[in-house]
């Protein structure tokens, strides 16, 4: 025992995010493990994860960007990795006075995709799937996949941002008595709007990335909420 103790903890390799998700995320599904797991500190991300999966299989805006092991079919495509994603659930899904945590699974699919949908409506130029690439000469123009690529929307700073104004958008329409306007994309559009006029395409392509710590991307969401309570 004392051998086998040294080597496992001498040895040991740590195991990837993204890989100790999924594997969290089978044990749930257990006859032995799942009742414990779902009870415990890492339930929410079992059901992020879930989302996820749902998401990247089923959602028009995010359909196969999210790199899930085992899961993805292009990885030329993905945008993010799914323990990024899983971050960007944090406020929705642990977060105790959450709006999100009241509705049922396939509730919260729908929500999340109209949102998305309505975030694509908002600014559609950072979603795109192709575009044209200026040479260094400024007349040779080639066209090249996955424009979205290249902004920080979809990437784990715009998740975790968005998601937590998500978060605030959802507070709002159930307070004010508008449950059922959260499953419809238009019920976030005019919010978003004001979101767009001021963090633009051109915001998530070169600015965003300077938000990108845990304090960055606080401080980027609280400019949001306070631009939508202006």
């Amino acid at each position: 025992e004392l051998t086998q103790f040294y080597q496992v903890n001498t040895n040991a390799k740590s195991v990837e995010t993204d890989l100790a998700l999924v594997q969290l995320r089978k044990l749930s599904a257990s006859s032995t493990l799942g009742a414990s797991i779902k009870a415990g500190k890492d339930a929410w991300k079992v059901s992020a994860m879930d989302l996820i999966v749902k998401l990247n299989e089923e959602c028009e805006v995010w359909k196969n960007r999210i790199s899930v092991r085992g899961k993805t079919k292009d990885k030329k495509a993905t945008i993010v990795r799914s323990a990024s994603m899983v971050r960007s659930f944090k406020p929705l899904l642990q977060r105790e006075a959450s709006i999100f945590l009241y509705f049922s699974f396939d509730q919260q699919f729908n929500v999340l995709d109209a949102y998305w949908k309505a975030v694509r409506d908002s600014i559609p130029n950072v979603f795109v799937d192709k575009y044209m690439d200026v040479g260094a000469d400024g007349e040779e123009q080639k066209e090249k996949s996955h424009g979205y690529k290249r902004y920080a929307l979809q990437k784990g700073i715009g998740a975790v941002v968005m998601h937590e104004v998500l978060l605030f958008l959802l507070s709002q329409l159930v307070i004010s008595g508008k449950s059922e306007e959260c499953y419809k994309p238009d019920a976030y559009k005019p919010s978003l709007k004001k979101i767009s006029d001021n963090f633009d395409e051109s915001f998530w392509r070169s600015e965003a990335g300077s938000y990108s710590s845990e304090k960055g991307m606080k401080e980027l969401a609280s400019k949001m909420k306070n631009l939508l309570n202006s």
